[in-house]
């Protein structure tokens, strides 16, 4: 039973305690360190040395590379000989990084150069016919493909024909029939030796230069670093070595144009990261080629003058705020179409569709919408002219989209792309045959889980081992990314100490989280889930996943857990004591005499400060409050069920007896037994409380505890003398309208009792049959049967709750949690051992 549920699937690793413990003794490291490293795969000390030392000494043999030989071989032939060669891009970040380094590779070599990167919108990815007929009038004698040029197989035979010699370095999944050409670079083509396979673009660029240089070229790192986490490529291996080299010269960047987009970026001054890359660097980089041509980009990672470079990195600040509005516009278009075509129930495979939609934002639009209902996903953008329609694609764990959509490649004109990203064209006209087939497969490959996120926790920590010192300790992991997350702790049952919204609107959440036995304290934050505010008692133990990290402020360095998620998994119970009903509701919704509907007095200082009282407005959040809420009320006066309704709504509302059962206070439907339970008034006995709490504590989640009349009980009942006074001044009036509020005011004043005292004691006279009431008349009944006081339910139960009353207002917020959770869990107990 999940009180709170959590949003996603939990997974925890697990790991050989025994074997982190020697790995930890061997190497000199922190234990969790040692346990980290195991579940990133390594296991001995050498491999561990590796990865915390990874270094240029570590990075493999370019040579190893299929290909490798006769590219470089051609390529010292083509420069020595003066001949013109063209490096031919893509407009993506990896395929920008990937085409400055090869002209910073040129210019060093000497050779005689240029670069072209195709218009996304007008041309498309990758080689294409017309381009290859310009670079021959051009003089072009050799091509190099950086990040494209796998799947040419067509233009490469075209390009032949020209007599233009091809050099292909690519990194994406190679087809069936490769293209033809002096060289085709890939790890992933079949029968390639070489040891890592999960190189960007950029990469395979990079060990293209590091074969021509015969030595690691650590100037250009910066620039593969940028690519390989831009194109979301694995940090592992040789990735991570690139990364982490090139992150190093970052921080002292040689590059104006990296140096001035990081000063309009706001990282000016930073230490920049791996996350620095992927959230500002990137972005910017990619803007221009989704919306203009790659021209900028390039012009910025390549140039060495400082104030083109500041016009450059302005520029395109401003095209990725113009990227950044387009996005929004078209992810709240393509929102509005699913809902509009398939309402809640949603197909297991997503596609949406638009005329003219900017093809330089689907992919983020895909990937948003993906996050928003995690279903694969494909948005198009449609050519009305053409009739073509142009695709990108993200998708989930266990539905590999470059698979599927090579089981659909008879639809399709081109696609390309891996398990969790493509990108396709086809004809507009055969869209609704590919989401039929896609659909087909996801029925097949998945399961209802699968389309529940995931989450992975690397270890269980307590809140005293969550310190400064660890979190330094684990930066000897970085950098992170795909591949290399940044570690995820599970802290289990953690007491709640604080709990508020923050950020504008208040849609962050900030809790201080306590461990119960050794005192220590822990700030956690959660961006973007402050609505589960309410629904977090401030009783409760939680558990969470999340993330380490240093929070700085006034010089006060202080660990911090960046939630991922969390979830509560016991009873939670909520304090309602001290709200009062809503005004409108005696106001404007319920219309009968002030005797019977005169709400009950606020419990003070018992709830202070956790509800706002009668001034709150019916409508809005109450804590713990759910829509599945079931409403208990020990008496049938109308009041209650109306005062109910006009606060929440309809509400299923159940009426508890003197022996604790429930029975429907409304005939309903039947329905399971609740799971959300609000105790609106005191029970007739702690004894009918523990027995309902019994029946049903293996089932409920949440139990909200108002007992709105428990103040009033708790003040006892008027004196017999009271009694007598009003009944005098009701046989002077004879009768009275019920609808009149001022009648009760006037008695008040007449005899000195209380208002409150005045309505109670009048209800007490109906239930002896003093007074009656018909329609909106009171009247005093001339000769009533004698009858005690005691024999009236109201002044009985008043009676004898007052003891009771003062019992739960004199308890804490925690006390009564904790009263509460034990009665209901000895129902759970007994249901067990019977």
């Amino acid at each position: 039973m999940r009180v709170l549920a959590s949003r996603t699937r939990w997974m925890i690793q697990q790991i050989d305690e025994a074997a982190a413990e020697r790995l930890a003794e061997q190497c000199g490291i922190h234990p969790l360190v040692a346990r980290l490293l195991l579940i990133r795969g390594c296991s001995t000390p050498e491999q561990v040395e590796r990865f915390l030392q990874a270094g240029a000494d570590t990075l493999h043999d370019p040579l190893l590379m299929d290909g490798m030989r006769q590219a470089v071989a051609a390529i010292r032939e083509a420069i020595g000989k003066g001949r013109r060669i063209r490096i031919y891009g893509d407009y993506d970040a990896d395929g920008i990084s990937s085409t400055s380094l090869m002209i910073w590779l040129m210019r060093k070599l000497g050779a005689h150069y240029d670069y072209y990167i195709p218009h996304r919108v007008q041309e498309g990815y990758g080689l294409n016919k017309a381009a290859l007929d310009r670079a021959k009038e051009e003089g072009v004698e050799l091509i190099i493909t950086v990040d494209t040029g796998i799947s040419a197989a067509e233009e490469a035979r075209y390009a032949a024909e020209l007599g233009i010699d091809l050099i292909i370095t690519d990194h994406h999944e190679p087809p069936e029939r490769l293209p033809s050409a002096i060289a085709v670079i890939n790890p992933k083509k079949p029968g390639c030796p070489y040891p890592f396979k999960q190189l960007a673009g950029v990469g395979v660029a990079f060990k293209l230069a590091q074969a021509l240089l015969d030595r690691v070229p650590d100037e250009l790192t910066e620039l593969a670093a940028l690519g390989t986490v831009a194109d979301l490529m694995p940090l592992v291996d040789e990735n991570r070595t690139l990364v982490r080299l090139g992150l190093r010269r970052m921080q002292r960047s040689s590059y104006v144009g990296l140096t001035a987009l990081f000063h309009a970026s706001g990282l000016e001054g930073k230490e920049v990261s791996a996350g620095h890359i992927a959230f500002a660097i990137a972005p910017r980089i990619n803007a221009s080629g989704r919306l203009t041509s790659a021209d900028a980009a390039v012009r910025l990672l390549t140039t060495e003058h400082e104030q083109e470079a500041a016009l450059l990195a302005q520029e395109l600040d401003e095209l990725n705020r113009d990227r950044q509005r387009i996005v929004e516009e078209t992810f709240e278009e393509a929102v509005r179409q699913l809902e509009a075509r398939h309402g809640a129930e949603l197909p297991p495979v997503i596609i949406a569709s638009g005329e003219g939609w900017n093809a330089g934002v689907i992919g983020i639009v895909a990937a948003r919408l993906l996050e928003r209902y995690y279903r694969p996903t494909i948005v198009f953008t449609i050519d009305a002219d053409t009739g073509m329609a142009k695709g990108s694609a993200r998708s989930i764990r266990g539905y590999d989209i470059y698979r599927a959509l090579t089981a659909c490649a008879d639809l399709m004109d081109h696609f390309g792309g891996h398990q969790a990203a493509a990108g396709m064209s086809l004809l507009a006209d055969r869209l609704e045959e590919l989401h039929e087939r896609l659909n087909r497969l996801a029925r097949e490959w998945l399961d209802e889980e699968d389309y529940i996120p995931l989450t992975e926790a690397d270890l269980s920590l307590r809140i005293g081992e969550c310190r400064v010192e660890l979190i330094e300790q684990l930066e000897l992991l970085a950098p992170y990314g795909l591949g290399n997350r940044s570690p995820r702790f599970l802290l289990e049952r953690a007491a709640v100490k604080e709990l508020r919204q923050i950020g504008k609107d208040g849609q962050h959440l900030k809790l201080q989280l306590l461990d119960r036995e050794t005192g220590e304290l822990l700030d956690a934050v959660g961006f973007g889930i402050g609505s589960l505010q309410p629904h977090i008692a401030p009783t409760s133990a939680v558990d969470v996943i999340g993330e380490l990290q240093v929070n700085e402020w006034n010089g006060t360095r202080k660990a911090q857990l960046l939630i991922q998620d969390i979830r509560v998994s016991h009873l939670q119970v909520f304090d309602w004591r001290g709200l009062k009903p809503a005004a409108s509701v005696q106001a404007n919704e319920v219309r009968a005499d002030a005797a019977q509907r005169e709400p009950p007095r606020a419990a003070g200082k018992t709830a202070a400060g956790l509800l706002s009282g009668s001034d709150r407005p019916v409508g809005r959040t109450y804590p713990g409050l759910r829509d599945e809420a079931e409403f208990v009320i020990c008496d049938e006066l109308p009041y209650w069920r109306d005062t109910i309704r006009a606060m929440f709504g309809e509400r299923r509302i159940w009426l508890l007896d003197a022996d604790g059962l429930l029975s429907p206070a409304d005939p309903r439907p039947e329905t399971e037994p609740p799971r959300d339970l609000v105790l609106v008034q005191l029970p007739p006995g702690e004894h009918a409380l523990k027995r309902m709490l019994a029946d049903h504590g293996d089932r409920l989640e949440r139990v909200c505890v108002w007992f709105a009349d428990a103040d009033e009980c708790a003040a006892g009942c008027p004196s017999r003398d009271q009694f007598k006074h009003i009944y005098c001044c009701l046989k002077q009036c004879r009768n009275w309208s019920t609808d009149d509020p001022g009648f009760l005011r006037g008695l008040s004043a007449r005899t000195g009792v209380g208002v409150n005292d005045v309505a109670f004691i009048l209800r007490v006279f109906e239930e002896l049959g003093f007074v009656a009431r018909s329609g909106a008349q009171g009247e005093f009944v001339p000769n009533p049967a004698p009858r005690n006081l005691e024999s009236s339910p109201r002044f009985r139960r008043r009676s004898e709750g007052q003891k009771l009353a003062e019992h739960y207002l004199l308890m804490s917020t925690a006390q009564l949690a904790r009263h509460i959770a034990e009665l209901a869990r000895s129902g759970h107990r007994r249901a067990h051992t019977a």
